[in-house]
């Protein structure tokens, strides 16, 4: 049985595509969001324990969950954590923030982006149970590259925190060469961060998108396939 085989329009049939730049441009900006799809996830996994981000005994508390990202250069485009908000009194504000930082020999290094979504329980954090909150960017991985989630949230004079689920089962679904990482950093009154083997996962999914620039470089051609189209009339 003979392989399928893809073939690309040729130049002739583009240019009877009698259609708006615009309209191009937008359907391969939908295109690309139709293959974002979830690269690595451990959020079915049983949770054996939280992990306090915020106030708790007198100190604030900075937690981080390392993962690897896989084979091509992919847009993080989305991140849903296991969490919830244990305050002492209800409603916050907390203000919990979820950040890309860098690694640097098995701790996070530096900031790379802030993710946007909810910061406390009114916004749509829980304050029952651990359920999946999410959190949006835009931001190009590299591949095959070590990277660090970092969840914080400012400390007051009461314990009111956040609570980051984690998991010692090891079971994740996962793409091509990503992995969440075992084990997790701390950091605490904004100080060193220190390596915490515990052997537990921070509970997490990554939603990815194929890299814009695919689109672009695509859209590019069929404009100009198109104005080399209006040239020739």
């Amino acid at each position: 049985m003979r392989d399928k085989q893809w073939m690309f329009p040729t130049e002739s049939a583009l240019c009877r595509l009698k259609m708006p730049a615009g309209v191009i441009f937008l359907a391969l900006c939908s295109l690309c969001a139709s293959h974002a799809t979830v690269v690595v996830d451990n959020t079915s996994d049983t949770a054996s324990q939280v992990n306090a981000v915020g106030s708790q005994n007198g100190s604030v508390y900075a937690d981080a969950a390392p993962f690897m990202s896989g084979t091509g250069n992919l847009d993080l485009v989305q991140v849903a954590l296991l969490l919830d908000c244990s305050y002492v009194s209800l409603p916050g504000p907390e203000n919990f923030k979820l950040q890309l930082w860098t690694d640097n020999s098995g701790l996070p290094g530096s900031l790379l982006t802030t993710f946007t979504g909810p910061s406390d329980h009114n916004s749509g954090i829980p304050n029952t149970h651990p359920g999946p909150v999410t959190f949006s960017t835009n931001y190009l991985l590299s591949s095959n590259t070590p990277y660090w989630l970092v969840a914080s949230a400012p400390g007051n004079s009461s314990d009111k925190q956040f609570d980051w689920s984690a998991t010692g089962d090891s079971t994740q679904t996962d793409a091509s060469g990503w992995s969440i990482e075992s084990n997790l950093a701390d950091q605490a009154n904004g100080g060193s961060w220190t390596y915490e083997p515990y052997g537990a996962q921070l509970q997490f999914s990554i939603t990815a998108a194929p890299e814009p620039n695919l689109f672009a470089y695509l859209f590019t051609g069929l404009a100009c396939m198109n104005g080399f189209r209006r040239l020739r009339k």
